[in-house]
């Protein structure tokens, strides 16, 4: 579960980061308004596709987590049969 925030956390660091940073360069670059909002569209794009990379990235590590969780309950499941034989085999 640690690693799963670790990961989130580091994800809306990026975004954030990235808004920022595009934000302000496209702000205080000297430029005309059509060069301007070019820059906005063309940045806006840039992280339309980063968040995309992130979220296929996320999805990722989400299935991994699921997997993993599925194969411990698995565990905890073949220890309970066991255990249920063995009551029956006492009783």
């Amino acid at each position: 579960m640690t690693h799963m925030n670790k990961t989130t956390e580091t994800i809306l660091g990026v975004v954030a980061g990235a808004v920022v940073g595009g934000a302000l360069g496209v702000l205080f670059a000297p430029d005309s308004g059509e060069n301007t909002r070019q820059k906005i569209k063309d940045k806006s794009s840039d992280l339309m596709d980063e968040l995309n990379g992130l979220k296929t990235k996320l999805g990722a590590e989400l299935s991994k987590a699921a997997s993993s969780e599925k194969e411990r309950i698995r565990g905890y499941i073949k220890e309970i049969d066991s255990y249920l034989k063995d009551l029956e085999a006492e009783a």
